[in-house]
């Protein structure tokens, strides 16, 4: 094969690979969700925003999420590559990593809502989605200076 020949069949098997995916419907029906999140009046961008759907039983099923633009808006993601949800009833997380800080060991970094609405268990946020396209009603979240101003526990050698 002579060399742009092989550079046009590499182009086209390119382009079919990165098109492939998004032909394929496998999986359940999803609908376009958007929303923004916002902390003390002000937009969160990079916040990570998680819907986890009530009721579910299959360990296996995605839980969609979003990671918000620096206006604090967001776009749902089933998986990589499939945009939505299904419908139904969800409880609502939100962590916000501290892009300033150094990340840990993990890759971690700390979350400026300290944890207010990381686990099921204590966020109060709830999202409804349609079997439609679904604009959420904005997330406001508070940070009360209290919170923002948790002492650090230390061990007994002050570590």
């Amino acid at each position: 094969m002579i060399p742009s020949v092989r550079r046009h069949s590499a182009a086209v098997f390119l382009i079919v690979l990165a098109v492939a995916p998004g032909c394929s419907q496998d999986g359940p029906k999803l609908y376009p969700v958007t929303g923004a999140v916002g902390v003390n009046g002000k937009p969160a961008g990079g916040a990570l925003v998680f819907l986890h759907r009530k009721g579910k039983t299959d360990m296996a099923e995605p839980t969609p999420y979003a990671t918000a633009a620096d206006d604090g808006t967001f776009k749902i993601l089933w998986q990589p590559g499939r945009d939505g949800a299904t419908p139904g009833d969800y409880s609502v997380t939100v962590v916000w990593p501290d892009m300033t800080k150094t990340p840990d060991g993990n890759g971690g970094r700390p979350d400026v809502l300290r944890g207010a609405y990381e686990k099921l268990a204590t966020s109060t946020l709830t999202a409804t989605v349609k079997a439609e396209p679904t604009n959420l009603p904005a997330f406001e979240l508070t940070l009360s200076t209290v919170q923002a101003a948790k002492p650090v526990v230390k061990d007994r050698n002050n570590k």
